[in-house]
């Protein structure tokens, strides 16, 4: 530990500027050390120890011992270019994923030269006083030097998922293994309480950076790794399968030995969907990245598509349906009534009571005394960023909103600390909804307490009826209500050894006054309403589920277009006494969910799992990490929200913008379209090699494809056309109900139905082909056979570029990479069929324009036939 910054910075003012440059001179940036950079020529060698690759280079071995030696250099020279194409994948992937993790960047609120701000964790050095709420994470090694009821999640690096309880220590004590129990380690969060901490070490020399893991970029608990794992191995056993029955009939034909195990070998390397998972990722990233230009940051790139088959979206109230730019606007001190001008956190404004402005020279003693407590017990840090036209938030929203109420008023935090010191504090909690603060005050305990109005009044003596009917008109209003209530207490004596923890809670039982009721506004979040009206139009159910009271959730809910006709609200104590049986009786008219507590949003998003929805849910809070761990997908805001909601998150939106979310959902369903649009075409391909090769060695003819026609087939058709179809551009209408009736799985029953239909077209024509011109010679029959299977595939990637829409109102340059392909692999085409070197390698004869035009009209064939179906389908459910 280094003991250098620890005598050198002060406990309670932090370090100065100049101590800070020199010391990030010293130590580097706060930032672990990258691993190695991605290398085109590494990646393109590991290609090479792939288990298909191996299988790939072990046939070749095997064909040119007992098969044409030609056809084994030949297969050696297409796994060299497939190894370069996956290489070229791989560094594609690598820049964009590099890309999307430098945006992620975090920032935390230190003391320097006495004043907290906000800096960024790469300009973190030793010595920094490091001041931390619940919620926050752990930016760099620190010793805790002040903390109240402090619990830490250390998981990421002891494994224990249980909390640990901290302590704090003097700065004079030596480092002993009693003292550790005050570390604070890089990647833990700060599950409970109120800490200010001393960092020791930055950058690699932390604990934290020796245990913590990169960020996740591809979780197996996506709906699509399930279903992707399910269709490969089914096609893997299948092809397995088919090549070893093909082997067997063949054998019993009477082929030639190394000819036929040549091409069922080629056939095997062929059809084995090795790429596909390549193709994905490559989906995937590509729409991470596009959505990262939008602000929308997946942290796992399957979670992209699991948006858009969200299915029900639970979603927060504060920060999230509303803009957390909280604002004190009502005030009773008393039975004094006051309203609060301004914006946001803005601190233009003034407190008037009856048209006049009141401030420290004119205000009365009992909202003197309010306004002097509530800045206390701040422990937010507001940062206006002019430029943005925002204000960054760190820690309490509702403390912030109460700070910017008193300076107002004109109060000044030092001058209160020079007059009230503070011996303990219990930090507010979700479950005991209060946050309470003990100072010392003229000899003297004073102890203040701010929470809920549930919380309070049930430990105050008496209830002032003024107070309590102005909680009903703001609750009425769609305000947030707090309430402040103190109390005067003994103060223990100076050299007694007590458990302060249980001292001061004892405190809290009975024996309150009640003193002020402040009412809090937050304002829906613009195009809020447009945005949950998209959502019901695309067949999302939306249901809100926040710990504020009913009426204040209800307003809100009605405002947003939640809570529509004869839907009901549900109160945390009805959802406890409730089974989960009669809860999911009551799913459907229920979209609110108020007074609920972290657990409950847990048990909702597993009840709407078990109905076997997929559950999105959008939080910004500590209360909403459990749920967003729990769903398929969690969201939270990336500028009011905490660091641990942001961390449990799947997507963060960097901007908090709330309208953006139906954009998100857009890219998925496009991103899970287009794996339905590969898949059809990457099964209907590989179907048809296989049932040209199964119709013909049933029919008793010739081996139609040799190994080399086949490998040629599925490099230029597989390596390029699948990935130019995975660029296709954004459709249109993927956001109507319409949609979600018919996107169910990856791989359904019309879309197996159509794989085999077409692929049954494409073999057809091609056998036939081939028997066709088999009298004329061999040679020929083969070369027709192969034209004819890569036109179909041709015709069949073109109509593969939308499932209903006609390829007639497809621009064939929408698509300029498919468009490129397909000129590309024709000029190869004709290439390999009239210059006499490629004739040569790949055993094939010119044709006539006779020839042509018999596989034209095979090509306008299956094309017309796909015209018909989708017209069918157009007119037998609403097109989207």
């Amino acid at each position: 530990m280094n003991h250098e910054s620890m005598d050198k910075a002060h406990a309670e003012k932090g370090l100065a500027e100049q101590e800070v440059l020199k010391r990030l001179h010293s130590y580097g940036l706060n930032i672990a050390s990258g691993g190695r950079s991605f290398s085109f020529f590494r990646s393109f060698i590991q290609q090479f120890f792939e288990p298909l690759v191996l299988l790939l280079a072990a046939c070749s071995l095997l064909i040119f011992f007992v098969g044409d030696r030609f056809d084994s250099f030949i297969i050696l020279g297409i796994i060299f270019l497939n190894t370069f194409l996956g290489a070229f994948q791989e560094r594609r992937i690598a820049l964009m994923i590099q890309k999307l993790q430098s945006l992620g960047k975090r920032s935390s609120t230190v003391v320097r030269s006495g004043i907290k701000q906000v800096v960024s964790d790469e300009q973190l050095v030793p010595g920094d006083i490091l001041v931390l709420q619940e919620g926050d994470h752990v930016p760099a090694d620190a010793r805790l030097i002040e903390g109240y009821d402090v619990t830490v999640d250390e998981s990421v690096i002891t494994g224990e998922s249980d909390p640990v309880q901290k302590h704090t220590f003097s700065l004079d004590e030596p480092d002993t293994v009693a003292v550790r129990q005050a570390m604070l380690y890089c990647g833990s969060h700060i599950v409970s309480g109120y800490v200010r901490a001393i960092v020791i070490a930055t950058g690699d020399r932390t604990e934290g950076r020796k245990h913590q893991k990169n960020v996740e970029l591809i979780s197996d608990q996506m709906p699509l790794q399930k279903d992707l794992a399910v269709v490969l191995r089914f096609i893997l056993w299948l092809i397995v399968f088919i090549c070893i029955s093909l082997f067997i009939i063949g054998m019993l034909a009477g082929k030639p030995f190394p000819e036929l195990l040549a091409a069922l070998l080629a056939l095997f390397m062929c059809v084995v969907p090795q790429g596909l998972p390549v193709i994905m990722t490559v989906i995937l990233v590509t729409g991470a990245y596009a959505m990262a230009r939008r602000k929308i940051i997946a942290k796992r790139l399957q979670a992209i598509e699991a948006l858009g088959r969200s299915q029900v979206v639970i979603i927060d109230k504060t920060g999230t349906l509303t803009k957390n730019e909280l604002m004190v606007t009502a005030i009773t001190a008393g039975s004094v009534e006051y309203t609060v001008t301004g914006a946001g956190y803005g601190d233009e404004g003034k407190i008037v009571c009856s048209g006049k402005a009141v401030d420290t020279k004119n205000g009365d003693s009992v909202l003197t005394q309010a306004l002097e407590a509530v800045l206390l017990l701040d422990r937010s840090v507001v940062e206006c960023r002019s430029q943005q036209k925002k204000c960054i938030v760190r820690g309490s929203t509702n403390d912030a909103a109460l700070k910017i109420c008193a300076q107002k008023y004109g109060l000044i935090l030092q001058e209160l600390e020079a007059r009230y010191k503070k011996l303990y504090e219990i930090p507010f909690s979700a479950a005991h909804q209060y946050h309470a603060g003990f100072y010392e005050y003229q000899e003297s305990g004073e102890l203040f307490v701010l929470g809920s109005p549930e919380a309070i009044q049930k430990r105050c003596l008496t209830q002032n009826p003024a107070q309590k009917k102005q909680i009903d008109v703001l609750v009425s209003d769609g305000s947030r209500v707090l309430v402040l209530a103190r109390k005067t207490f003994v103060l223990p004596p100076v050299d007694a050894d007590i458990d302060q923890k249980q001292y001061y809670s004892h405190l809290m039982d009975k024996g309150f006054e009640q003193i002020a009721v402040f009412g809090i506004q937050d304002t829906l979040r613009e195009h809020a309403s447009e945005v949950i009206q998209r959502m019901h139009n695309a067949g999302i159910k939306v249901v809100m589920a926040t710990g504020d009271n009913p009426k204040t959730a209800g307003y809100m809910a009605h405002k947003a277009g939640i809570l529509r006709g004869d839907q009901q609200i549900m109160e945390g104590s009805v959802l406890h006494e409730l089974t989960d049986k009669e809860l999911i009786a009551r799913l459907d008219k229920t979209t609110v969910y108020a007074r609920v507590l972290p657990a409950d949003k847990v048990r909702l998003t597993r009840i709407y799992q078990q109905q076997g929805k997929i559950v999105m849910v959008i939080g910004d809070g500590v209360n909403d990490v459990p749920a967003l761990l729990v769903a398929h997908v969690g969201v939270a805001m990336g500028s009011t929200g905490s660091e641990l909601a942001k961390e449990a998150a799947h997507i963060v939106m960097l901007d908090d913008a709330f309208e953006r979310i139906p954009e998100g959902i857009e890219y998925g369903r496009h991103i899970f379209y287009t794996f339905k649009r590969v898949i059809l075409y990457f099964f209907t391909t590989n179907l048809a090699e296989v049932l040209v090769m199964l119709f013909a060695l049933a029919g008793g003819f010739p081996v139609p494809l040799l190994a080399c026609q086949i490998l040629w087939l599925n490099l230029v058709t597989d390596g390029f056309l699948d990935t130019a179809l995975s660029l296709e551009p954004l459709e249109k209408d993927l956001m109507n109900f319409s949609w979600m009736q018919e996107q169910k799985k990856l791989l359904d029953r019309p879309l197996v139905v159509q794989v085999v239909s077409i692929a049954l077209v494409a073999a057809g024509f091609s056998c036939g082909v081939f028997v066709w011109y088999l009298p004329i010679g061999l040679a020929k029959a083969r070369t027709m056979a192969m034209v004819t299977l890569t036109t179909c595939q041709w015709i069949t990637a073109m109509n593969c570029r939308s499932l209903k829409v006609s390829l007639l109102h497809c621009s064939f340059f929408s698509n300029r990479w498919l468009a490129l392909a397909l000129i590309g692999i024709f000029v190869s085409q004709v290439a390999i069929i009239y210059v006499p070197v490629l004739q040569t390698i790949f055993k094939t004869m010119p044709l006539a324009w006779t020839d042509w035009a018999l596989v034209g009209s095979i090509a306008l064939t299956l094309w017309v036939m796909e015209e018909l179906r989708k017209y069918s389908k157009r007119s037998s459910a609403k097109a989207y």
